[in-house]
C-alpha cells in the first residue's frame, strides 16, 4: 500500500515532522495555502542557555505579502541584522552542547542563503534534516502539483483526498491534530473513493539535553543535533507508529 502524507513548510522543524515524512512513500509541502502569521511556518524553538525555557526564532516577513498564497511571501530584507540575531540566539544556546563543533558551521551556511522567497528559504534547512535522517520518501510541492492539473479549489481534507488520487497513492497519513478537521463526513468521502487513511502517532523521543534538568520535548531538530550529533541523532528519529 503507497502512503501519501503532506503538511505546510515548516522553518527548522520538530522531529515529529520529519518522522511523518520518513513514514510515507510520498510527502507533499502545501505550499499553495494562506500563509498564518502564527504558525510554525516561519518560526520555531530552540532551548535556551538558561535551564528548561526556550526562546522563538522567528524570520520577519514582508507583510505586502502575507495576504498571498505561502509560496509567494517574500522575506522582509529591510530588516538587516535578523540572520546575526538568529545565530548569536543559536551559538550560545548551544555552545557548550557536545557536537556543537560539528553543527553550528552547518547552520552558517545554511544562513548564508539569500533567497528573498519565505518557502525557498526554508526548505534549504528542511533538506538539509532530510539528508541527516536519511529520508528517501519521495517529495513533492503542491504549486508545482497544480502546474500539472491537479485541482486546487476545495476543502482541505477533500484537497488531500484529491492530492493522494492524483498520486496513485492508496493511503493518506494525517497528523496527530487532524481529528479537528477530518471528521465523520469526510471520512465517508475517502471510504467512497476506496482510500485508506491513517493517523500519526509520534512517541517524542528524549535523548540528552546538555542544559535541562527536565527534558523539553518539541524543539527545533537542531536541538537533537546539537545534542546527539548526526551520527547519533539516526537512531532517535524512528517511523511513526500509525493508527
Amino acid at each position: 500500500m503507497k502512503i501519501l502524507s503532506a503538511h505546510q513548510i515548516q522553518f527548522i522543524p520538530w522531529l515529529g515532522f520529519f518522522s511523518k515524512i520518513k513514514s510515507c512513500d510520498h510527502f507533499v509541502f502545501l505550499d499553495d495555502l494562506k500563509y498564518s502569521k502564527l504558525s510554525f511556518q516561519s518560526r520555531n524553538k530552540v532551548i535556551s542557555n538558561s535551564i528548561e525555557k526556550s526562546l522563538w526564532l522567528s524570520i520577519p516577513v514582508d507583510k505586502s505579502t502575507t495576504k498571498n498564497l505561502f509560496s509567494n511571501v517574500l522575506i522582509d530584507k529591510r530588516q538587516k541584522n535578523w540572520k546575526s540575531k538568529h545565530l548569536k540566539t543559536i551559538y550560545f544556546s548551544y555552545l557548550k552542547s557536545n557536537y556543537f563543533d560539528e553543527i553550528y558551521t552547518d547552520i552558517e551556511n545554511l544562513y548564508k542563503n539569500d533567497e528573498d522567497n519565505l518557502s525557498k528559504f526554508i526548505y534549504k534547512f528542511i533538506q538539509y534534516g532530510l539528508e541527516i535522517f536519511q529520508i528517501n520518501t519521495k517529495i513533492f510541492f503542491q504549486s508545482e502539483l497544480i502546474k500539472h492539473g491537479l485541482t486546487q479549489d476545495k476543502k482541505k481534507s477533500e484537497l488531500l483526498l484529491e492530492i493522494t488520487k492524483f498520486l496513485n497513492c492508496e493511503c493518506f497519513l494525517f497528523g496527530s491534530n487532524a481529528k479537528k478537521y477530518f471528521f465523520e463526513e469526510h471520512k465517508k468521502i475517502f471510504i467512497d473513493q476506496k482510500i485508506n487513511f491513517l493517523y500519526q502517532n509520534f512517541i517524542h523521543p528524549i535523548y540528552p539535553q546538555y542544559n535541562s534538568n527536565k527534558f523539553l520535548p518539541n524543539l527545533s531538530f537542531l536541538d537533537l543535533l546539537f545534542n546527539c550529533g548526526k551520527n547519533e541523532s539516526l537512531k532517535y528519529l524512528q517511523i511513526s507508529k500509525a493508527t
